[in-house]
């Protein structure tokens, strides 16, 4: 992609870059630098997060952080698509830097709460064990509710035999730092913009307790391209409206990610060719299709039918309507016409690392194939996500071969298996594949995202241009496929052909996922980088991307809410009105890796409404963000 475009890209996939420490709040007093690391994990670094600014009274401190980027754009109004790119950043906590151990005074069978010697760092949510004395606790007991005033904790099962002169161990959890509307600082050149869980008229805008910052975009405030780094950015958390002390000790963690802004404005879906199943209007029943304009209203689904409504959006397969029978869309059900953000990039394996290692142990076996359930110390099919013994079609997510039985395990890339985490050519930028519906789901939950719809995914390939038929994200008919690869596995590997610009069709050399961002660089074209319209990428190939359907009730009833940035007790995403983990409302778009090319044409709906919930090899995902509405929008250096 030309720099005159504004789309300029040398970019390897989800970032996630960690600075963790550890401080006491308390009048001026900062102590402890305990741990400073970066694990970068594509072109976004955070480093040298540090707390500052506390303020007792309001009950607020900021996380500050550097942050930066490569190849970054924002197109002027007159140059189209006049968008920009982003990195969404959120921030996690955790209390203490031990696990609290505390005694308990005595506890019958089948108890459900109990009195312990001090509540200090104990939070809501927090595993518990026993590592001395007598009695026993139930699977996956949890703290369900504290008082402080009587020392009493209420358990989420009941005690399965007496305890007397116990200890008890309460793990750590991660938990998502609430963000402040304003009062942020922005270096200047910079504009920040907190996104909240829910973005909708009837969401009732920014609220600090019930509708908090889950997260902030930071992206250019002028037109301009190139590298970006920003020094001291300083994100506000109302550390006190989640429960804690002026005096409290935590555990900070700072993510980013990669997000392409696509504006608003109406768009086609339906190339007019002749892809599997795709859109067109209701009465067009055969030949080529006739592209559908998505406008500011919503349309009205119906049956594929000669006695349809030419004014109704309609498609030749994967939709539960038949004959003339119509159905609407939810009122807040994201059709592409409205501005939104998506991710840049498929979701990488150490981006999907990231999020296990933030769990607790329960919902580390939820979001795995291989049996890690509490009791498990020995793993044979260490390669978490494939469930095997060896690295399959490119995953290389695995944990250890011998595990603790009750701690939450520390997963990693490994793609030669050598079992050494951190070299440079362990496909931590790899695309991630093995993803489940739920995974996908629970995983943007975690992140504050939500998915993309497929109308929101037709949008990113096709943007507002005329429709060519059976087109390709990049918006012409010719392919390039990857036949093998170079630097495998490293943050610069590239497909050993110069000229591919797509990863498909079971090419005997590559066999799996290709590094996200593969394609581009700095100077590549739309074509050579085979990006969408606004500079998205791998909307073609690489795996199966998981998209809101509107071929399914369903789907149709999704509203377009964002998640809250934690996950259940169960490790399951919990947002009102998303699909549910069977996946029915759920399909894919985009093909992948092993997929025939007639399958990643842009408007190829062979899968759009089909009900996959398992995991499988060529089945990743990517999220998205509605553009923030109601949050303020802070411009640096004012």
């Amino acid at each position: 992609m030309s720099k005159t475009s504004g789309q300029t890209h040398k970019a390897t996939g989800y970032s996630n870059l960690l600075s963790a420490f550890m401080c006491r709040w308390g009048g001026l007093l900062l102590w402890g630098l305990l741990l400073s690391q970066s694990i970068s994990a594509s072109n976004i670094r955070i480093q040298n997060t540090r707390l500052a600014n506390l303020d007792t009274t309001a009950g607020t401190v900021r996380v500050q952080f550097d942050l930066s980027w490569d190849n970054s754009w924002r197109l002027p109004p007159t140059l189209a698509p006049a968008n920009w790119d982003a990195a969404w950043v959120f921030v996690k906590f955790r209390v203490g830097f031990v696990n609290p151990l505390f005694t308990v005074l005595s506890a019958s069978s089948g108890a459900t709460t109990l009195t312990v010697n001090s509540t200090l760092g104990l939070r809501v949510g927090q595993p518990l064990h026993i590592t001395a004395g007598t009695g026993t606790l139930g699977a996956n007991t949890l703290i369900t509710a504290i008082d402080t005033a009587t020392s009493e904790i209420t358990l989420s099962v009941a005690t399965t035999g007496a305890i007397s002169n116990a200890t008890v161990e309460a793990t750590r959890i991660w938990e998502a730092a609430w963000l402040h509307n304003d009062d942020h600082s922005v270096p200047a050149g910079t504009t920040v913009q907190i996104g909240l869980p829910d973005e909708s008229a009837g969401g009732g805008g920014f609220d600090a307790s019930t509708n908090p910052g889950v997260g902030a975009f930071v992206y250019r405030s002028a037109p301009g391209s190139g590298d970006i780094s920003l020094t001291d950015l300083a994100l506000r958390w109302n550390y006190r409206l989640q429960g804690l002390g002026d005096d409290a000790i935590v555990d900070v963690q700072v993510f980013g990610i990669e997000m392409v802004y696509v504006p608003e404005g109406s768009f086609l879906a339906g190339s007019g060719g002749t892809e599997t199943n795709s859109f067109t209007t209701a009465d067009n029943t055969a030949g080529n299709t006739i592209p559908y304009l998505i406008g500011a209203v919503a349309p009205t689904l119906q049956g594929n039918n000669a006695g349809s409504n030419a004014a109704n959006l309609s498609a030749r397969g994967e939709l539960d309507l038949t004959g003339t029978g119509t159905a609407s869309l939810a009122a807040d059900f994201p059709t592409g016409y409205a501005a939104f953000y998506s991710m840049k990039h498929e979701i990488s394996q150490q981006a999907y690392v990231d999020f296990l290692n933030s769990l607790r142990r329960n919902q580390q076996n939820e979001r795995t194939e291989t049996d890690l359930s509490e009791g498990i110390t020995s793993v044979t099919n260490r390669f978490v996500l494939s469930g095997t013994s060896t690295v399959t079609n490119r995953n290389s997510l695995r944990c250890d071969a011998t595990i603790d039985g009750t701690a939450p395990l520390t997963f990693y890339c490994d793609l030669n298996a050598n079992g050494t985490s951190g070299e440079s050519a362990d496909g931590a930028f790899l695309a991630c594949n093995f993803l489940s519906w739920a995974d996908v789901a629970t995983y943007l939950d975690w992140a504050g995202l939500r998915p993309l719809t497929e109308l929101e995914f037709e949008k990113a390939g096709r943007g507002n241009l005329s429709a060519t038929p059976d087109a390709y994200a990049w918006g012409t008919t010719g392919i390039t496929e990857a036949t093998g690869i170079s630097n495998g596995g490293a943050r610069d590997e590239t497909a050993s052909n110069a000229a591919a610009q797509v990863n498909a069709g079971n090419q005997g050399g590559v066999s799996g996922p290709l590094r996200t961002g593969v394609f581009a660089d700095g100077e590549s074209s739309r074509l050579q980088a085979g990006a969408g319209f606004y500079g998205i990428l791998e909307l073609s190939g690489n795996v199966w991307e998981r998209t809101i359907t509107v071929g399914h009730a369903d789907g149709r009833s999704f509203t377009g809410l964002h998640g809250d940035g934690k996950t259940t007790d169960a490790g399951q995403a919990d947002v009102n009105n998303w699909p549910d983990t069977t996946a029915t409302g759920v399909g894919f778009r985009g093909g992948n890796w092993a997929d025939a090319i007639t399958a990643l044409t842009i408007s190829d709906r062979s899968r759009a409404a089909t009900v996959v919930s398992g995991r499988e090899n060529i089945s990743g995902g990517r999220g998205g963000r509605l553009l923030p509405s109601s949050a303020a929008i802070i411009e640096g250096g004012l």
